[in-house]
């Protein structure tokens, strides 16, 4: 069973970060809300603005239906999922399991 679960959404300059994760008592979710911005050195940087809609769950797979309900309600407020990295091409294996490189000695 996984620890952790999240789902993201995008709005044009912030974002909603949905978690559910283990506890001791069970399981919780909350929401995390970020905000773009840009650093002195151009980089694009994402500040937390707040964190909400706290509860707590009797199961992890109980967080996880609390998260994707989560989910639809803001999908149907305007937030969307994120587009997939459009273009992104990995590169060529350089080895496979039958010519792994050899350790340096």
């Amino acid at each position: 069973m996984a620890k952790s679960y999240c789902k993201t959404l995008h709005g044009e300059e912030s974002k909603l970060i949905f978690v559910a994760v283990v506890t001791k008592e069970g399981a919780g979710s909350y929401i995390l809300h970020q905000d773009r911005s840009i650093g002195t050195d151009g980089a694009v940087k994402w500040n937390t603005v707040g964190r909400g809609a706290t509860a707590a769950h009797a199961t992890m797979d109980e967080a996880i239906l609390a998260v994707d309900a989560g989910v639809k309600v803001a999908i149907k407020g305007g937030w969307r999922k994120p587009a997939g990295p459009a273009g992104f091409k990995p590169k060529p294996d350089a080895f496979s399991l039958k010519s792994l490189p050899a350790a340096k000695k």
